[in-house]
């Protein structure tokens, strides 16, 4: 697939899918296709039978936006598309899906929303088929909530959705870290129980912490640090004296607003690709420090062995977090991941407002 003559998507054997969003779809009909499109049994087994799905075949699937699926012959004789979704609407679903098919493991190339896109392909069969996952609100085309919504002034609309955004990305962050958890713990059944059950307290700490807190969007770093501290007593108990961490936040920086659950996916990043494939200590610092209107955070982590020396962020972690401050703060803010001198360092870049006596920048 490309746009303006750029390759922005290419796939060996697998699935090619156009996906329409309708008015009315969320992020359920998002799972729910997920669910299907990583599960399906299109390819042949040694019979001949459609028995296999992507991960048997190592296959993978080439996500295509393209709001003309969602397009109607049913009246007249020209194609209306008045049950699509606005792109303000579509697009953040189709991000999650992209997200929700990575969480099952299937590898995912996408063409560029919006764009004019051309696609080869070749197909060779044996199926060609329609998926529909209907919303709650799809049916008749003036539902009780559609009309409910097109009374609503436009700037509403967008505060509600982009808080049902943040929300949904927020929330995404959650399984992921537990299942990388309760598989830690999984693994010191055998061996090392006592171990096991620390691990399973600090666990229970940090869920408490976590369902007692505020629901904002927004915490000061002090607070967001209180929760890393919690993530960080469960990984000392795993790593013992292999994770050693260095903290460099400079005390004016503690009341700066930040967004809830920035640091813990950065840290665990800095963990699971660092201090987990290292034989040898490894050093995980958090750094923190205003400057020029801005706030910059850091998390840098000894590089393993055979790491790429520069890479795009990647993983559910890092991708939400990008997604994340893409929707608060738009271009004011940023995330770059660097490698360099045997460090990799992840460098998040915030507007700066803060509460109390910082609320205006530190000198």
């Amino acid at each position: 697939m490309t746009v303006g003559g750029a390759i922005t998507g290419e796939i060996g054997r697998g699935l090619v899918v156009l996906v329409g969003i309708e008015r009315g779809d969320a992020l359920a009909q998002v799972e729910q296709a997920a669910r299907k499109l990583a599960g399906l049994r299109l390819f042949a087994d040694g019979d001949g039978a459609m028995n296999l799905d992507l991960a048997a075949v190592e296959g993978k699937l080439l996500l295509v936006p393209n709001f003309t699926v969602a397009g109607s012959l049913a009246r007249g004789r020209r194609p209306s598309f008045d049950r699509a979704a606005r792109p303000e609407v579509a697009e953040p679903l189709i991000e999650a899906l992209v997200s929700a098919l990575g969480e099952r493991g299937v590898p995912v190339a996408t063409g560029r929303f919006g764009a004019d896109m051309e696609l080869e392909l070749v197909n060779d069969g044996p199926v060609t088929f329609v998926l529909e996952f209907p919303g709650a609100d799809r049916g008749t085309d003036k539902s009780r909530r559609q009309a409910e919504v097109e009374q609503l002034p436009a700037s509403q609309l967008r505060e509600e959705l982009s808080a049902a955004r943040l929300s949904a990305l927020k929330f995404q962050l959650h399984p992921h870290f537990l299942f990388n958890t309760l598989h830690s713990i999984s693994s010191l059944l055998d061996d090392d129980v006592g171990t096991a059950r620390e691990m399973i307290a600090a666990l229970s700490d940090l869920l408490r912490h976590t369902l007692d807190g505020s629901n904002a969007q927004e915490i000061t770093l002090g607070e967001e640090l209180e929760t890393v501290d919690l993530y960080l007593a469960i990984e000392r108990i795993r790593f013992q004296d292999r994770l050693q961490l260095v903290r460099n936040v400079e005390p004016e920086t503690l009341s700066a607003l930040v967004p809830s659950l920035l640091l813990q996916p950065l840290v665990e990043n800095a963990i699971v690709h660092g201090v987990a494939e290292r034989d040898q200590p490894s050093v995980v610092e958090i750094a923190a420090r205003a400057a020029a209107g801005k706030l910059i955070i850091e998390v840098v982590n000894d590089e393993a062995p055979r790491k790429p020396a520069n890479r795009q962020p990647s993983g559910v972690g890092l991708l939400n977090t990008c997604a994340r401050l893409r929707r608060l703060y738009g271009d004011e803010a940023s995330l770059e991941l660097l490698a360099a001198a045997g460090k990799v360092r992840v460098q998040v870049t915030l507007p700066w407002h803060a509460e109390g006596p910082h609320a205006e920048e530190p000198l």
